[in-house]
């Protein structure tokens, strides 16, 4: 277990699971928050017992900001499930993000990642630009270095909202019955966007298997190979040939069963299933790829943003290196940045992000469900780097979907609500059918959909997690089906067939 592991076993276990008490974080609050001078802030959600610095463990920058976090009282102390860089020199150690574990080192300290940060910037914005002569040590100098909040991101389904933090839940505890009426100008929790995801109108809904397996070519030696980075991988007869699990930092296995946060009462949690339905969007839409499942996301569909640029740090090296060459990489995870038009400066996402793109490896990253144009990313790095695509989604027939975030950041919009993929057949929640007929003698039992019962394997899903994958894939497929041509080719054959 890593830091924080037991109290968030303790809180999942005890009903009510909240996965910000779980991970300890924040909600930003631009009026409330600190703020330097007349620094412009927008709302974000990050740990509060968590910071990023740029470096290796070991480096001068990580060494002094350690330094600067104990003189305040804060003990600031590299996270061991954090992976190490092979060598301190070289191309990977310019690039790596050492994540830092916050505790305090005497009672009465407050530990709070924004407000560390806020300090240490003042703190380089004051010191001379050079360490100062001072023979005795009594000046304190430090090594300037990018610091930055570990934020939380989410996977992009329809109904959950980052922009204040929250998710919404359909399913398990939710109740339908007799005299309810769906249909017309019924909306669900405020906004229309949200009948997205209730089930049947968008939201996770089992369906019967109404196709035959996508037809694979076999031997086949040049399989585009490509990395998911998500909840893994169940079981499915169609997602049985080269596939690939790769163990991260996620504790539960939230494509067993499919209930984690609640095993008492046993209702599916929100996002299980999330990475098996991607990957059967990738087997369909690309059905000789090679997929590598990197287990990264928990079952509520929050993942901490060190963990994810862990997971880009190996995969970018081992691309580099030769040990496992990519072609694409799907990417359906986001999160807003506290500072407008900041985050390309100081994200430390970005970094394994571009090294990938750079080598060839074409990433493909969903722009979040919130209804906003605000950016999302890492999809909002897409205009300013090539080899990534930010994709939004579409309604069945073309329309662009309400939920779907919006802007010029947004470069393809891809068919994302009620899309059909693979759950694992081992999903069987708790929820009963709303009503039931008893056998008769004219008549065999009867009832109503049981919405949490997926033993058919197949379900129809929404969001701009779904449309990314399948951009992705169908890209990749035309790349199969025009060898010599390059990602660019791929990417502009694909949106010219997008609707619009």
């Amino acid at each position: 277990m890593g830091p924080g592991d037991d109290e968030r076993s303790r809180i999942r276990h005890q009903g009510g699971y909240d996965p910000f008490g779980a991970r300890r974080a924040r909600v930003l609050d631009p009026g409330r928050a600190t703020r330097r001078g007349d620094q412009s802030l927008e709302s974000t959600v990050y740990l509060s017992d968590r910071i990023l610095v740029e470096g290796t463990p070991s480096s001068r920058g990580v060494l002094d900001f350690q330094r600067f976090a104990e003189d305040l009282g804060i003990s600031a102390q590299p996270d061991p499930r954090n992976e190490r860089p092979p060598t301190e020199d070289g191309a990977d150690a310019r690039m790596w993000v050492t994540p830092l574990v916050l505790t305090p080192l005497r009672e009465a300290v407050v530990v709070d990642a924004w407000r560390l940060l806020q300090a240490y910037r003042d703190q380089i914005a004051r010191q001379p630009a050079e360490s100062p002569e001072d023979p005795a040590g009594k000046v304190a100098w430090y090594q300037p270095v990018i610091v930055a909040l570990d934020h939380l991101m989410a996977a992009t389904i329809s109904g959950q909202t980052m922009t204040y933090g929250g998710t919404m839940t359909y399913g398990g505890t939710m109740t339908y019955g007799g005299t309810m009426t769906y249909g017309g100008t019924m909306t669900y929790g405020g906004g229309a966007r949200l009948q997205y995801a209730v089930p049947g109108l968008g939201g996770r809904t089992p369906v019967a298997e109404p196709l035959f397996a996508p037809a694979r070519t076999r031997d086949r030696s040049d399989r585009p190979i490509v990395a998911i980075l998500d909840t893994g991988l169940g079981v499915h007869p169609w997602l049985t040939d080269d596939v690939e699990v790769v163990d991260g930092e996620v504790g539960d296995e939230p494509e067993d069963t499919g209930v984690i946060h609640d095993p008492f009462q046993g209702p599916l949690d929100d996002f299980s299933g999330h990475g098996t339905f991607i990957a059967g969007l990738i087997r369909q839409t690309c059905p000789d790829a090679h997929i590598v499942m990197v287990k990264t996301m928990d079952a509520d569909g929050f993942v901490n943003e060190s963990t994810m640029i862990n997971a880009l740090l190996r995969l970018a090296r081992e691309h580099r290196e030769g040990d496992r060459r990519l072609d694409g990489v799907s990417m359906s995870f986001g999160y807003y940045h506290e500072e407008p038009g900041d985050a390309d400066t100081d994200a430390l996402l970005l970094r394994p992000i571009r090294d990938l793109a750079e080598n060839g490896v074409l990433l493909v990253a969903s722009v979040g469900n919130d209804a906003t144009s605000r950016p999302m990313y890492p999809a909002a790095f897409a205009p300013g780097l090539n080899n990534l695509v930010s994709v939004g989604a579409r309604n069945p027939n073309g329309t662009v979907a309400l939920f779907s975030n919006c802007g010029p950041w947004v470069e393809v919009y891809w068919t994302g609500a009620q899309v059909l993929s693979t759950l694992p057949p081992s999903f069987n929640g708790s929820a009963e059918p709303t009503a039931r007929v008893a056998e008769s003698s004219d008549s065999p039992e009867r009832e109503t959909l049981d919405i949490d019962d997926f033993t058919s394997g197949f379900a129809l899903w929404s969001g701009t997690s779904f449309a990314a994958p399948a951009f992705l894939g169908r890209c990749l497929q035309w790349n199969l089906d025009h060898p010599g041509e390059d990602r660019a080719a791929a990417v502009k054959h694909v949106i010219s067939k997008s609707r619009r």
